[in-house]
């Protein structure tokens, strides 16, 4: 029997922050409304459609990363979750330095956190031309070739797709 040795990093961008609360501490933003809604939507599509459970979930100490989470929970409730200061409103360098860091013990990641960090580093390791549509609320699926290590993530390593519709 060969076992594969793909690595799978989902991303979640998380839902929209409540612009009322522009200008205070970005951390302490929650979901609008609008947020709330897309991250239920998300919930109801992820519960239709399920992918596989990740072994670790990274996120943004921001409280609408939190909160998206929170809403998530009954899909990836049991599922290891480490929070990250490096992945607060980080550029797409710092996550994928982060993703660099990742032990190559596990095999499947996910992170959850801001735009247009998330969507940065999602154009810049994907393999292709067009950039990756990732709005709030929505997800990706990035796969490293097999035994690719996170440690040699760089530039157009990663094939690219969404977790419910095909990406041009």
């Amino acid at each position: 029997m060969v076992l594969s040795t793909f690595r799978t990093l989902y991303i979640i961008a998380a839902g929209e922050p409540d612009a009322s609360y522009a200008g205070m501490n970005e951390l302490k933003r929650p979901l609008s409304r609008r947020g709330i809604a897309n991250v239920l939507t998300l919930l109801e599509e992820l519960k239709e459609h399920p992918i596989p459970l990740p072994e670790l979930i990274l996120c943004s100490p921001s409280l609408y990363v939190h909160q998206t989470l929170d809403l998530l929970h009954e899909v990836f409730g049991n599922v290891d979750v480490i929070c990250k200061d490096a992945l607060y409103a980080a550029p797409d360098y710092r996550i994928l330095d982060t993703v660099r860091a990742l032990d190559d013990i596990l095999f499947s990641v996910m992170i959850i956190g801001e735009l247009p960090g998330l969507k940065q580093f999602a154009t810049y390791v994907s393999k292709g031309r067009h950039t990756p549509i990732l709005k709030p609320a929505d997800g990706m699926i990035l796969t490293l070739s097999d035994g690719e290590s996170w440690h040699t993530l760089d530039k157009g390593k990663a094939h690219r797709r969404p977790f419910f519709h095909d990406i041009p």
